[in-house]
Order: structure tokens, then C-alpha cells, then sequence
């Protein structure tokens, strides 16, 4: 009886999944050059990284840049100027007192968060052969770290990036345990998980600095009421981005009072973007978010700045060079 009752559940849900089909996604596979392209001729200055463990972190920074980036940083540390409050002469200044042509500043900030759990599994005992059920309460811990940062160019005074990079782990142990060692080795867990967190951060952030390939997915939204979407979508699988710029161009103008034409915006927002057409595709995305305000939506319009930075520094680079 009971068997019965879960196969019909399970036709209920998928006959509601079946039934709101009308409306998916396609993911688009696609390449792209990433990060600032940043070479050994530049050197770098590292002004004031705040929160607790902000000192710390730009000491491990700038160390960890020097052995593993290949830069040349600058022995002095500019900690007495607001990074927002930076322009032309502050810029000349810093220039004059460290040889810098890059210039970082941040925020890193570290938390710790902590909770309990009760896990319950099926136990069989062996002599009877019956089935029970078995508990434990485990505590659950996570450390995570964001560096929220704004790397300029000294030569303009001007914004290469602004962006965050984060790192988490999670630790788990039957409750008293994490207290038990605690007790033997005060803070030797703690303090080797942030040390991990930390590199994890500065390594992610150092790879940035150059440049690198990354695979993606994009995924492009479809919708039974606009059929225009499907043949932007084929158009996007064999990067024919022009083209499929112009079909959703297309179906806003046939669609403009479908209750699901923000669909239409965003996909030509992801259309203008993979053909570097930065200003239109902030345009358009932000026009999607207007209509149906959407999780995707806004990620996707940080994306599309964080990657509109990265592009224009890359280009000043191939001139400089």
C-alpha cells in the first residue's frame, strides 16, 4: 500500500512538471578571455586592506604576489590615503613615493558561523534482522572569508576592477568533539582553516591579475509564446552572435506585451554581451530586471560589469605592450 502511494506522487510531480514545460532554458557552451592581463613590468602598491585580519591578509598578499605572481611589489605600504578619494594627484603622489603603476585597496572580512544537526540513518540489528532508527547530533561550523577590493591604475587614477573574491569551509564532528580538541589545541583548527581560506583567496586573486580562459555556460531563456527565442538560441549554439542579436531584436518588436517579453531582453542582453557590446548589454539586461526582477538577472548584470572591466584593461594592456 505504502508503495503505491509514493509511484503516485511521483506521477503527480512530474505530470506538474510536465504540465509548466511551456517556459525552460538552453545552456550555450562558450569561451572567454578573462581577467586583467597584467604582466611583471607592472609594479604594485597595496594601500589599507581594513578589517581584523586586513593587515595580515596584505602582508600574505603581497608576499604571495612577489613568489607566485611574478610582480614586482613595492616595499611601501601606502595605508594613509582613502581609496575613494583617490584622483589625478593623489594618483602622481603614490606614483612619486612607491614606483607603483597598480594600486590595490579592500576590505577582508572573516566570519565564523555556528549551528547543530541531527543525522538519523536506518540501523539493521544482525541477530534479529529488524530495522531501527539511529541518531547523532553533530555541530556544524563554517569559516568563510570575502575580500571585497578596487584595483587602480596610477597612470589614470581610474578603476580597473572592482570586485569580491570568497572562500568557505565547513566543519563537522559529532557535538563535543570540536570542543574536545579545542581544549588540547586551542584554536590550531581555526586558525590553520582561515590560514586555508586566505590562500584560497589571494590565489584566486592573483590569477585575476593576469589573464586566463574560461568555459562557460550561458544560459539562454525560451518561452512557448515567443517562438523567436528558439532560433536566437540556435543562432547562440553556433556563436552567430550577430545574428542573434537581430532575432531577439526581432521578437521584442513582434511581443512587446507578453507577460514574458523580459525573457526576450535578457537573452539579447547575453546576445550584445558575448559580442563585447558592454553598454548595450547592461541596457538590456537591466531592462529585463525592470520587467521581472529575477535572481539571474541581477548576477548577470555584475557579471557583465566585472567583465566589461576586465576586457578594457586587457585591451590598454595589448596597446601598452
Amino acid at each position: 500500500m505504502m508503495q503505491k502511494r509514493k509511484t503516485y506522487r511521483l506521477i503527480l510531480v512530474l505530470s506538474i512538471i510536465s504540465l509548466s514545460g511551456c517556459s525552460s532554458s538552453d545552456a550555450v557552451k562558450s569561451t572567454r578571455l578573462r581577467g586583467l592581463g597584467l604582466d611583471s613590468t607592472d609594479v604594485i602598491a597595496i594601500g589599507s586592506i581594513a578589517g581584523e585580519q586586513g593587515p595580515k591578509f596584505g602582508e600574505e598578499l603581497a608576499t604571495d604576489l612577489k613568489e607566485k605572481g611574478r610582480f614586482s611589489v613595492s616595499d611601501k605600504k601606502i595605508i594613509d590615503v582613502l581609496p575613494n578619494s583617490i584622483n589625478e594627484e593623489t594618483a602622481e603622489d603614490i606614483i612619486r613615493r612607491t614606483g607603483a603603476s597598480i594600486f590595490i585597496t579592500g576590505i577582508f572580512d572573516s566570519k565564523h558561523a555556528k549551528g547543530r544537526k541531527w543525522e538519523e540513518k536506518d540501523v539493521m540489528d544482525p541477530k534479529s534482522g529488524k530495522w531501527s532508527k539511529e541518531g547523532k547530533r553533530y555541530e556544524v561550523h563554517k569559516w568563510s572569508s570575502e575580500f571585497l577590493f578596487t584595483i587602480r591604475s596610477l597612470n589614470t587614477a581610474a578603476v580597473m576592477l572592482e570586485h569580491t573574491m570568497s572562500s568557505a569551509k565547513d566543519y563537522s564532528a559529532e557535538e563535543g568533539l570540536f570542543e574536545l580538541g579545542n581544549l588540547f589545541f586551542p584554536g590550531l583548527t581555526e586558525g590553520r582553516i582561515y590560514e586555508a581560506i586566505r590562500k584560497e583567496v589571494i590565489e584566486e586573486f592573483i590569477r585575476e591579475l593576469g589573464t586566463y580562459t574560461e568555459e562557460i555556460k550561458v544560459n539562454f531563456l525560451t518561452d512557448e509564446s515567443i517562438p523567436e527565442l528558439k532560433d536566437g538560441l540556435s543562432l547562440a549554439k553556433n556563436q552567430q552572435w550577430d545574428k542573434a542579436i537581430e532575432v531577439f531584436k526581432d521578437a521584442i518588436s513582434k511581443h512587446p506585451n507578453d507577460a514574458n517579453i523580459h525573457k526576450a531582453y535578457y537573452d539579447l542582453g547575453l546576445a550584445y554581451e558575448h559580442s563585447y557590446m558592454f553598454e548595450e548589454a547592461r541596457t538590456n539586461l537591466e531592462k529585463a530586471n525592470q520587467l521581472r526582477s529575477e535572481v539571474d538577472y541581477g548576477s548577470e548584470i555584475r557579471s557583465c560589469i566585472i567583465w566589461e572591466q576586465e576586457f578594457r584593461s586587457q585591451q590598454e594592456q595589448s596597446q601598452k605592450k
